[in-house]
């Protein structure tokens, strides 16, 4: 009789402990997610807005480190300057062949390869807010120009 009620009571001690320490870990686990988000907020006091800047044939998206300035509406990659380096991409070269996407791609009943820069005809901005930028350049497929690729683009 003596032996289950001094299990009884290592048993509810034991029980009693662990629940005091779920409870410090718990406030433990509080004020350290308070403090990520206080070090979260100031760093975000360190970094400037996200910035689209139009122009006349391009459009340029700035976050204070990265700058990229992409051609309308074709959606071409004209300059890329980072950490204060002016252009990463070569200036030598014509701006729609700087930075790009191209398909290549073959008719059937044409010999030789078809080369497709992917050229937008239509510039929208989806999104614009100071955390982020979207923007879309979209090519619709006619069935008139038979030396473009079936398919509607949409580069975002």
């Amino acid at each position: 009789m003596k032996k289950d009620w001094c299990k009884r009571q290592w048993c509810f001690i034991l029980g009693l402990l662990g629940i005091v320490l779920l409870v410090f870990l718990l406030i433990e686990c509080l004020r350290t997610r308070r403090n990520i988000q206080k070090s979260i907020n100031l760093d975000m006091q360190f970094y400037p807005p996200v910035q689209l800047i139009r122009l006349k044939n391009h459009v340029l998206v700035d976050n204070g480190i990265l700058n990229i300035t992409f051609s309308c509406p074709e959606g071409m990659i004209t300059s890329i300057q980072y950490n204060g380096i002016d252009n990463l991409l070569e200036n030598k070269n014509k701006e729609n062949n700087r930075g790009y996407w191209d398909i290549v791609w073959k008719k059937a009943e044409k010999s030789g390869n078809i080369y497709d820069k992917l050229e937008g005809t239509k510039f929208e901005i989806i999104l614009q807010d100071e955390n982020q930028v979207e923007l879309s350049f979209k090519r619709i497929w006619k069935t008139l120009n038979s030396s473009s690729l079936s398919m509607n683009i949409d580069k975002r």
